[in-house]
């Protein structure tokens, strides 16, 4: 018989490690939060522009752009920051409550820009056969304003008690 992969009990043991080791603290995290989300924001103005001079090229571009930017933001907050206050910060019940109300927002932002991504750019090109700029460019208003409210609350809640 063949066997695909690591054997179970090996598996099983190296996890066990991994989720024992702690997590680090990263010293410039929030710092490079902050910069990853001012990067967004530029990112989203030069977006929102694009839509409303409905410059096809462009929008592609900087949607591209954007879509690049926030992933990488969200795994270093995903991974770094909920990961760290999660498992090693000694947190009181009211930043766990702030703590898990902002990653469970930070999931509903996340899949409702992916479906706004997925909706406008197939495969990194503009998809506008079954829509129109004038949606894009509500879609992407009410998405910014999602977008910017998250930002803050983070600036505002959580990025205090990683520091």
């Amino acid at each position: 018989m063949f066997v695909f992969g690591r054997p179970r009990k090996a598996a099983s043991a190296e996890r066990e490690v991994r989720e024992g080791e702690p997590l680090k603290y990263h010293l410039n995290l929030v710092d490079d939060l902050k910069e990853q989300q001012d990067k967004i924001y530029a990112d989203y103005k030069v977006l929102a522009l694009a839509v409303n001079a409905r410059d096809k090229t462009a929008v592609e571009s900087f949607l591209v752009a954007f879509k690049k930017t926030w992933h990488r933001y969200l795994k270093e907050k995903n991974i770094k920051l909920y990961g760290y206050l999660k498992h090693n910060a000694r947190l009181n019940a009211q930043q766990t409550m702030d703590v898990n109300g902002a990653r469970a927002g930070s999931n509903q932002l996340t899949c409702k820009l992916n479906r706004f991504l997925s909706a406008y750019l197939i495969d990194e090109k503009l998809d506008l056969c079954n829509t129109s700029f004038e949606s894009l460019e509500y879609s992407l208003r009410e998405l910014g304003e999602e977008l910017i409210a998250s930002m803050r609350m983070g600036r505002a809640r959580l990025f205090p008690i990683y520091e």
